[in-house]
């Protein structure tokens, strides 16, 4: 006689059982697949660009231009269909840095400084960041 994978030894099926291992591997398909979207590049990028801009924003003296290399990220911009003027935004002390298709990142900055944020036409991979007074 053959005995069924769902049956314990009184006969009665390991519904519990199931649902458990189910959901266990539901949890962890879904864990892997943000480990491995936010450690491919967009996310990461997003928060060191703009911690780097909030830092040359912080440092910097009236009246300075600052060209950032922003290759990666520019392509990373150009594979989600992001406009290049788009990336860098600038508003109430906060930079918000927008590489992929959802909203970007923020981070914030405490010089009560006037600030622009444009990108290089001619390299096509640097940002301005201009500080005015």
């Amino acid at each position: 006689m053959k005995k069924d994978l769902l049956l314990d030894k009184t006969g009665k099926m390991l519904f519990w059982e199931v649902i458990f291992i189910v959901l266990n591997a539901m949890f962890f398909g879904i864990f892997l697949i943000f480990v491995f979207s936010s450690s491919g590049g967009v996310v990461v990028y997003e928060q060191a660009y703009a911690k780097q801009i909030a830092l040359i924003i912080e440092e910097a003296k009236p009246v300075m231009e600052v060209k950032l290399n922003m290759e990666e990220g520019m392509k990373l911009a150009e594979k989600n269909n992001i406009d290049f003027d788009e990336i860098v935004k600038i508003k109430n002390n906060a930079v918000i840095v927008k590489l992929g298709r959802k909203g970007g990142y923020s981070y914030s900055f405490f010089n009560d400084v006037n600030v622009t944020a444009s990108p290089d036409i001619a390299s096509n991979k640097d940002y301005i960041i201009k500080v005015n007074a």
